[in-house]
Formats: structure tokens, sequence, C-alpha cells
């Protein structure tokens, strides 16, 4: 399901929704390094809910092959992107 930037930034509490939240804040966290607050005022999450995304994803990637080639796929081409832009 392709999801709209306005879609993953509104309040909606779908699954599909939350899960894109939860890796947005795992992977800031990761790749930027940002506090918790800065991270969730993008989502419109408290640093609380944030906390909680980086656990669930560390979580599911402890727990679940399919999650864990997910988070690598991505990890990989998130690094890719900044490593064109530098």
């Amino acid at each position: 399901m392709k999801q709209s930037e306005q879609e993953v930034l509104s309040r909606n509490r779908q699954r599909e929704l939350v899960g894109t939240r939860q890796l947005f804040h795992f992977f800031a966290k990761k790749f930027i390094g940002s506090g918790l607050q800065i991270i969730g005022s993008y989502t419109q999450q408290n640093h609380a809910t944030v906390i909680n995304s980086i656990k669930t994803v560390s979580d599911l990637y402890e727990t679940s092959l399919q999650y864990q080639t997910l988070v690598n796929n991505l990890s990989g081409h998130i690094q890719a992107t900044f490593t064109e832009k530098n």
C-alpha cells in the first residue's frame, strides 16, 4: 500500500501508518541522532511514543527474519541515498 506523506504524518492509527511512523522514528534516531522530542515533532508524537516506536522496531527486528530483511533493505537504501548526496 502506497502511503502519502500527509497520511503518514496524520494522527491516523491504521496499522500500516503506525508501522511506517515507527520505522521513521527508528531510522531518524539511527541516522540523524536527533533528540526524541525533535523526531516526534515531525510526526506529531511525543518522546514516549518515539521511544516505544524504536523499541517495537528493535524487538520485531530480533524476532522476525522477514522484518529483519525489511529493515536491512531500507537501511541500505537510506545509506545509499545519504552517500549520493554527500
